[in-house]
């Protein structure tokens, strides 16, 4: 549904505004309430009641919200309102009506990338202090802009915008550091506590208004244009994660029609490990790949050192070891000078590498720096903070930036293991499901995916296997029919072209060694539009 204002239009949906535009220049991304849990999950919104009056210049809504999740119960009010003089006012009064621990309630601001990375804005402070800032070109590590009553710049396509936000202190930090294609503006600071304690009838009421109006062009400096760019990269390893059913000869079958460069298993030293661990070895053997083993340096790795290594020693189907930290954080320096050499001394022409095994932002604010290093490594989730199809389509150009980041930070080669459709480390784990896995949809997402991480040097790609995998249990699926036409086509080189609207169309083009080209076209439309 379009809402409009004179010169600005929105589409309303489901309770959010999404891709607040002057004429075709986008003003803001999304205006949205969210209320998560003490484990960052973000409780659904459920609307109750809803009520529109447009006129030709100025709309009013009114919704009435519910949002739950397990012991988590709230309620709000949500008004918004667009009037003549281009102003949008999004009003949110909540209620608990359960005691329950949040870690954030109320009203997030999304703001593009394209067009915002590196332009210039004044922040205002509670206390009227202005500084001139500008959002970060390459992906900053820590929130960008803090403490903030207001924000105002300017396009180059001669609008002036300006936000203000009342009701709590508002921050922004670079949500690429979740592979998310956007920048966020939201309460409550991440310096102050959480989680926090939600009594039954506690109530949080916030605003943002938005004013937008034209001006005369100011030559800012902004990113440069990549309208007539083509750049070209290698086209990268591939692999697969080992999910936890045994492959059957079915499966081993359709697995070596897609391209196999290694299989990723994760050894956390669960009990029986050392069988599953011969599985996984003798699979890897019947595909025809190696396994990239991934460590988590703590006491288990060290107490079961000794068997670990009698049986890497006996198999030539080791490919690399990947080491992570506890809880996926980066592996401490110190604990990577203990291990690290261990591995280079058993298997001295073995690629070890280092890295997360959560998310972009844990590599980015302390990337390891051990001279023995062969590679770093981080994994790719597209809806760590939305879930809906619209936002997997605006997550997909973002991926590319954390690319571009970890190579202003380190000159080795970068991988990207495992790409996964959700969060793998929930409590819960069906919440690591996602439904679409087996869809065209998510087929389409994983070529545009492939287009925008092909920097990147290897790239493993989702389980191999079942409800997080590229085949179903009983067979194939869209997802590895791409990937079947992918191999079959045997490209050398993925040639990453600038798409003038991403978020509706967009292309993956690979060549062969022929000079011939692979071209997948994508058509979002009716994602963003339906």
């Amino acid at each position: 549904m379009i809402v409009k204002t004179t010169h600005l239009t929105a589409h309303y949906q489901n309770g959010h505004l999404r891709h607040i535009k002057w004429g075709d220049t986008e003003i803001v991304r999304m205006v949205y309430t969210a209320v998560r849990d003490e484990h960052w999950l973000t409780a659904e919104m459920h609307i109750l009641e809803e009520r529109l009056e447009q006129q030709d210049d100025a709309f009013v809504l009114e919704i009435k919200a519910q949002y739950r999740l397990n012991a988590l119960d709230y309620q709000a009010h949500i008004r918004i309102e667009g009037s003549a003089d281009d102003r949008i006012t999004f009003a949110f009064n909540g209620e608990a009506n359960s005691d329950f621990l949040r870690n954030r309630i109320g009203i997030c601001v999304h703001h593009p990338i394209r067009g915002y990375a590196g332009r210039p804005v004044k922040v205002e402070n509670p206390q009227g202090e202005i500084v001139s800032m500008a959002f970060p070109t390459l992906i900053s590590p820590h929130q960008p802009f803090v403490n903030i009553q207001k924000m105002a710049w300017e396009m180059e396509e001669g609008i002036a915008a300006a936000l203000t936000f009342e009701g709590d202190i508002f921050e922004t930090e670079d949500q690429r550091n979740w592979t998310d294609g956007s920048f966020k503006t939201y309460s409550t600071p991440l310096t102050l506590p959480f989680p926090v304690s939600v009594k039954k009838g506690d109530k949080v009421a916030q605003s943002v208004v938005l004013q937008a109006h034209a001006v005369e062009y100011t030559n800012l400096p902004s990113e440069k244009t990549r309208q007539n760019e083509e750049r070209r990269y290698v086209f990268p390893k591939i692999g697969y994660a080992r999910s936890q059913k045994p492959l059957t000869q079915q499966h081993l079958d359709l697995l070596r029609q897609v391209p196999f460069d290694h299989y990723r298993v994760a050894c956390f030293f669960e009990p029986n490990w050392e069988t599953t661990l011969n599985i996984a070895l003798e699979e890897a053997r019947q595909i025809g790949c190696k396994l990239e083993l991934v460590f988590i340096l703590n006491e288990h790795l060290e107490a079961q050192q000794p068997i670990l290594m009698q049986i890497l020693a006996k198999t030539d189907l080791l490919g690399s070891v990947l080491l992570v930290g506890a809880r996926g954080q980066v592996a401490p320096q110190d604990l990577l000078d203990v291990w690290v050499p261990i591995f280079k001394n058993t298997f001295p022409t073995l690629p070890i590498g280092a890295g997360t095994d959560a998310f972009f932002a844990e590599l980015n604010r302390n990337p390891p720096t051990h001279p023995q290093l062969d590679f770093v490594a981080y994994p790719v989730c597209p809806q760590v903070h939305l879930s809906d199809d619209q936002a997997l389509v605006e997550n997909l150009e973002a991926q590319q930036y954390t690319l571009e980041t970890a190579r202003y930070f380190t000159t080795k080669p970068v991988h990207i293991t495992p790409v996964t459709l959700k969060w793998r480390n929930y409590p819960n784990p069906a919440d690591t499901i996602d439904a679409r896995q087996h869809t065209t949809f998510i087929a389409d997402w994983t070529a545009l995916s492939l287009k925008y991480l092909a920097a990147a040097d290897s790239i493993t790609w989702f389980e191999a296997l079942g409800e997080k995998g590229i085949l179903r249990d009983t067979g194939d699926s869209p997802v590895f029919e791409l990937l079947k036409q992918i191999k079959a086509f045997e490209p050398v080189s993925i040639l990453q072209l600038w798409a003038e609207n991403p978020l509706e169309r967009d292309t993956l083009v690979l060549e062969n060694r022929a000079g011939e080209r692979m071209v997948v076209a994508v058509d979002f439309g009716q994602v963003l539009n339906g």
